[in-house]
């Protein structure tokens, strides 16, 4: 069976683990697609960063689609 390969250390995919965001494989053109249980939704991340601003993106967006811990 074929694993699915992604870097764990790049900052943008380190952020969407931390906050509990479960890797669900990859889509048809190769982006990586995350969900999170109490989100609803799922982000798509690329499989490669091109510039640094695309990862900080990526990880405002990730911040912002987390649901917030409920005290």
């Amino acid at each position: 069976m074929a694993r699915n390969k992604f870097s764990k250390n790049r900052p943008d995919i380190k952020v969407a683990l931390e906050l509990g965001w479960v890797f669900a494989g990859k889509t048809g053109s190769g982006h990586l697609c995350f969900v999170h249980e109490r989100a609803g939704g799922r982000i798509i991340l690329a499989s490669t960063s091109s510039e640094y601003r695309g990862e900080r993106n990526a990880i405002s967006r990730i911040r912002r689609m987390t649901p917030r811990e409920e005290d």
